[in-house]
């Protein structure tokens, strides 16, 4: 005869964590604002501080909630959809989330490549390239770092163009007649390195994923490596789709 087992009890952070996610859902606690203090958790429902702050924890690691160091705890904003089939700048995915893109350029020149990354983009070893490195925001909080080498003999000109204002894939297209087609991309996730968390905003260690990869395009109608790529995304910030079909 099987014996009758008591439930075990509801640990008391739990309680907690639902009451702020049905405050989320229902939107009493709007993204990008700051939920009340440990303080005022403790004193509203009667808890221990380990308690709240295990309640708390829980709801960052579900991505609900975002710790700012010095300035509290805040909801999650919406994370940035981006697909892995489709082809779009990261300006693109931004403005399609009804946020305001801008960025930041950490380095910008025309230089000969490491010998690994000319191969990638077939080029003799006095063939230049043109190196683009900025970070990507969206409302001001940054989203990725992306490093960029070019191909230059098919993009002269390409250095005149201001890319804190302007799209490089846009230019591209739009200004150098180079038709994007399509690309080889790797993804990998890795903890943040000291330069990750100057630039992101991130504390040292935290998850990002890293995509590498050589984009193709076609120039005087034949399809050629454009560019190579390194782009660093903060994990609280974006989050990618597969489309598969049957």
């Amino acid at each position: 005869m099987n014996r009758l087992r008591n439930n075990p009890p509801i640990p008391l952070y739990y309680t907690l964590v639902e009451y702020i996610k049905k405050q989320i859902i229902e939107e009493e606690l709007k993204p990008g604002e700051t939920i009340p203090s440990e303080r005022e958790l403790i004193s509203t429902f009667s808890l221990s501080r380990t308690t709240v702050r295990k309640a708390i924890d829980v709801l960052v690691n579900d991505g609900l909630l975002i710790k700012v160091q010095g300035k509290g705890t805040f909801v999650q904003n919406k994370k940035i959809n981006d697909g892995l089939i489709k082809l779009t700048s990261c300006t693109e995915s931004i403005k399609n989330m009804g946020l305001e893109p801008s960025r930041r350029i950490i380095k910008c020149g025309i230089n000969i490549p490491i010998k690994c990354i000319g191969e990638k983009l077939q080029l003799k070893e006095d063939e230049k390239v043109f190196e683009l490195e900025r970070v990507l925001y969206g409302d001001d909080a940054p989203i990725n770092v992306t490093k960029s080498f070019t191909s230059y003999k098919y993009i002269k000109g390409v250095e005149e163009y201001n890319y804190e204002k302007e799209s490089l894939y846009n230019v591209l297209e739009t200004k150098l007649n180079i038709k994007i087609i399509h690309s080889v991309r790797t993804i990998e996730a890795v903890l943040a390195s000291e330069k990750d968390s100057e630039l992101l905003n991130i504390n040292i260690g935290s998850p990002i994923l890293i995509f590498n990869g050589v984009v193709y395009g076609e120039v005087s109608g034949k399809e050629v490596p454009i560019e190579y790529f390194v782009a660093r995304y903060r994990c609280d910030k974006t989050k990618f789709y597969i489309e598969q079909v049957r």
